[in-house]
């Protein structure tokens, strides 16, 4: 029981450094992007699917 709880936690802690990291470096590379604010959108909202694939 203590491993599977133990497995459970290291599962999730690896799904939210990878969303954190997606954020982060999406945070730092759309204002930098050079095109119209509605695709900027866009590009953040594939980036979270993407991570939440990973995540998966």
């Amino acid at each position: 029981m203590l491993v599977i709880f133990l497995i459970n936690i290291l599962l999730i802690t690896l799904a939210v450094l990878v969303h954190y990291e997606f954020l982060y470096r999406m945070s730092i590379a759309i204002p930098k992007m050079k095109i119209k604010h509605r695709y900027r959108i866009v590009f953040g909202v594939f980036g979270a699917l993407v991570a939440h694939s990973i995540g998966v």
